[in-house]
């Protein structure tokens, strides 16, 4: 009596592998606003500055007294004009698009605080920086992602040279109106055109020579 015999054993060859193209140059990671807030927490960022822009990770160096003034006096003067319908933001996430968190200094948003529990804005009826050390990314590539953002009035507190600029008409990427005002000027914001204030008010005292 014969025996069958098994069939043998199929052919166990690997499918073919896929190519992988390797760079010859390093390639820079390009973090989203995502990525960069979950780095909340991480000891290499918990004593820096920082706010991303089109990927790119900034860090800043400690604000010196002159900026903490600047932005004590601007915060206690925006909290004089709004009241509980809106939100004064401090140096809080401000997502523009998935590669920009600008982090603004100031920002005035439509209320109640509660409603920012779960999210972060992505616009604002008024923000301003503090400038000290940053007054050329403040006025150029953060006024174009505020107008990107459709943010109506933007200001900038150039605590250096002791003027206001005050970024108006978003337009796609850029405001159609850009003013500088010295110390003596007085302005008020388009979301509160009674309360007007004088330049001088938020500035920090001048250093008598």
């Amino acid at each position: 009596m014969s025996t069958a015999l098994a069939p043998p054993p199929k052919s166990l060859t690997p499918p073919p592998m896929r190519a992988v193209v390797i760079s010859t140059t390093p390639v820079p990671h390009r973090w989203t606003v995502e990525e960069y807030h979950s780095l909340e927490g991480n000891p290499s960022f918990s004593d820096l500055r920082s706010f991303l822009i089109d990927g790119v990770i900034y860090t800043m160096p400690q604000a010196n007294p002159p900026h903490d003034m600047g932005m004590s006096k601007t915060q206690r003067w925006l909290f004089r004009v709004f009241d509980d319908r809106y939100y004064i933001r401090n140096q809080m996430g401000f997502g523009i698009g998935k590669f920009n968190d600008p982090g603004p200094d100031l920002a005035v948003v439509v209320g109640p605080m509660e409603a920012y529990e779960r999210k972060r804005p992505s616009t604002a009826l008024f923000i301003i920086e503090v400038a000290s050390s940053s007054l050329s990314i403040d006025t150029g590539r953060k006024a174009e992602l505020y107008a990107t953002a459709g943010v109506p009035d933007y200001w900038v507190l150039d605590v250096d040279n002791r003027q206001l600029h005050v970024f108006r008409d978003p337009q796609n990427a850029e405001y159609g109106s850009h003013e500088i005002l010295n110390e003596a000027d007085t302005i008020a914001p388009l979301a509160a055109p009674a309360s007007t204030v004088a330049v001088a008010e938020l500035l920090p005292s001048a250093i008598e020579e």
